[in-house]
């Protein structure tokens, strides 16, 4: 279970984003997978994640 307050933290993107519009960077597809609560505070917040960047797919010294 996670317990950390997505909501807030949607609030609080929503606020500093001007068109509902962002790029999300994670770890890995498998960490969105397991942060369900994550991914329902992006939809309950309408905030529209127009491209995925995953760590794991690129060499972060680049």
């Amino acid at each position: 279970y996670d317990s950390r307050d997505y909501d807030a933290s949607m609030v609080l993107l929503r606020h500093h984003i001007p068109n509902e519009k962002i790029q999300m960077v994670m770890n890995s597809p498998s960490s969105l997978v397991r942060k369900k609560e994550y991914a329902s505070a992006l939809n309950n917040h309408h905030i529209e994640v127009e491209k995925w960047i995953f760590l794991e797919d690129h060499n972060v010294l680049e």
